[in-house]
């Protein structure tokens, strides 16, 4: 059996990041509150399969918000607690209108 679908609602660092980006067959993927950082969303970036990403209290950037164009896969993304401007999520939205964007 292969893990498709991971939900914590503690925050798992970057040293849990790194172990979740191991898994290959994660689809979705539920950090809660995850304090979730640009170099956290680069470690996930390389997940091929990640349909679906939610993460609160994330203080991600707008250069960490552009990781998200490079993940094909992707279908829908939640974040909040940001630190994206209007304008880096605009340019989101037009790279990838087919991503459902909640903030």
């Amino acid at each position: 059996m292969k893990l498709k679908k991971l939900t914590t609602n503690t925050s798992p660092g970057l040293e849990g990041l790194r172990h979740f980006a191991k898994i290959s067959t994660l689809e979705s993927l539920e950090l809660g509150r995850s304090n979730l950082t640009d170099e956290g969303l680069a470690l996930l970036a390389g997940l091929k399969f990640l349909q679906t990403l939610s993460s609160f209290d994330a203080p991600i950037t707008d250069e960490g918000l552009k990781l998200l164009q490079t993940m094909p896969a992707l279908k829908s993304v939640t974040l909040s607690e940001t630190k994206i401007t209007q304008a880096a999520l605009d340019a989101l939205i037009k790279a990838r209108p087919d991503l459902k964007v909640s903030k």
